[in-house]
């Protein structure tokens, strides 16, 4: 966990290095992949409960 952390901390300053108008595009783009990668995260939390019962 603490890995993601300092991946996410070093991605953000590497897009405010880049400058504003990339910084609203990547960001865009980043959340987006956040998204989904919660979203699979969800799901796969649902099927491991579903095993469970």
């Amino acid at each position: 966990m603490k890995k993601i952390k300092i991946a996410i901390v070093i991605v953000l300053w590497w897009m405010r290095e880049r400058g504003a108008q990339e910084w609203e595009m990547r960001s865009s783009q980043f959340q987006s992949c956040i998204e989904s990668a919660s979203s699979f995260a969800d799901k796969s939390l649902e099927l491991t409960e579903v095993n469970k019962v």
